[in-house]
């Protein structure tokens, strides 16, 4: 049944399919007006939750200053 149901589908149906996906994306996308608003998420890996770089910054410019 399987290889049955994977036959039927041709490159061109397959095509035709994603154009509609991405189509339904952009459409999606501008209706919420996000498209130009997007930020960049970074996820830090590995970092335990109690580090933050937001606490490090005020701290890092006294550091520069005490090793010159």
């Amino acid at each position: 049944m399987y290889l049955q149901c994977t036959e039927d589908i041709t490159p061109q149906l397959w095509e035709s399919c994603c154009r509609h996906v991405t189509d339904l994306e952009n459409d999606y996308w501008r209706k919420d007006g996000l498209l130009d608003d997007l930020d960049p998420v970074v996820v830090n890996i590995g970092s335990d939750s109690e580090d933050s770089d937001d606490d490090d910054d005020d701290d890092d410019d006294d550091d520069d200053d005490q090793t010159e």
